[in-house]
């Protein structure tokens, strides 16, 4: 109960939680009530938990990426490391999560801006240079959308050059 991740306890059969710590809650932004009445393979990307079940029980050590869905929508990068228990006429799987989206985050960032490097290197079209700087920015924060203005040669108009999550109606 206090440790500093996100712990869960789950009933390897249902696929359902059974027990789970205060910081499970705040992770996934949902009630123990609601946790407990979910499997975990619906609050994350399809088929992750399986596989880390499968992996631990064919015998494998090693720390497991989960992508879950906070209850606001963001995603939610985990490390997740899971161990059978051994009870008998149970088949329990003790689970503990670190939130990771922030090191993830900047590790994207890192990549994007070696790939926006490289394709001003290579003298890619502008217009693709600016789709990719717009995605690289948006993912860093979540709700943000942006786009990129240039001014025209008469220095007195801007135009949008590129906003590829905006409507176009806005871009107007």
């Amino acid at each position: 109960a206090a440790s500093p991740d996100a712990v869960m306890l789950l009933d390897m059969d249902s696929g359902h939680p059974i027990d789970l710590n205060h910081r499970a809650e705040q992770l996934l932004g949902r009630s123990a009530l609601e946790l407990l009445s979910t499997p975990l393979s619906a609050l994350c990307e399809r088929g992750q938990v399986e596989a880390m079940m499968h992996s631990v029980l064919a015998g494998e050590l090693r720390v497991h990426r989960l992508t879950f869905r906070h209850s606001s929508g963001r995603t939610i990068d985990c490390n997740a490391r899971g161990v059978r228990i051994a009870k008998p006429g149970r088949k329990l799987f003790h689970v503990r999560f670190v939130d990771v989206t922030g090191t993830q985050r900047a590790e994207d960032l890192r990549a994007g801006q070696e790939q926006l490097l490289e394709m001003m290197a290579r003298g890619v079209p502008l217009q693709d240079t600016l789709h990719k700087l717009v995605q690289l920015v948006e993912s860093q924060s979540d709700g943000v959308l942006c786009s990129v203005m240039l001014l025209d040669e008469d220095g007195k108009h801007m135009r949008c050059a590129c906003g590829p999550s905006l409507p176009a109606s806005y871009l107007a």
